[in-house]
């Protein structure tokens, strides 16, 4: 698990004029991404959602899926409404067990 800073890095590119699709872009405060890999074949957004929620507003939650077969990636993104509550989950989550899976 890590937290996507960059520009490079991030799933929804940070500049002026390519704004996140789901969230007003403001880059003074930039959205909070947190990228969870090693996720369960069997996981859903709702539950990588109230996974993430005990740490603070979760913005939006993406798995990523396979073009041709939807299947899962077996990884995804979190956005958070706040840097400290991706920290925090970020900290928390990092290496512990999520449905049979050592999250990282």
């Amino acid at each position: 698990m890590s937290k996507q800073t960059s520009h490079q890095q991030a799933k929804f590119p940070l500049s002026p004029g390519n704004e996140p699709p789901s969230s007003n872009f403001n880059p003074t405060n930039p959205p909070h991404i947190v990228f969870v890999g090693d996720l369960s074949f069997f996981c859903n957004e709702d539950r990588l959602y109230e996974l993430f929620s005990s740490f603070g507003r979760v913005v939006h939650v993406e798995i990523e899926r396979g073009k041709a077969t939807g299947d899962s990636l077996l990884h995804g993104l979190v956005e958070m409404d706040s840097l400290i509550a991706a920290e925090q989950a970020l900290t928390s989550l990092s290496g512990s067990k999520f449905m049979g899976r050592k999250l990282r």
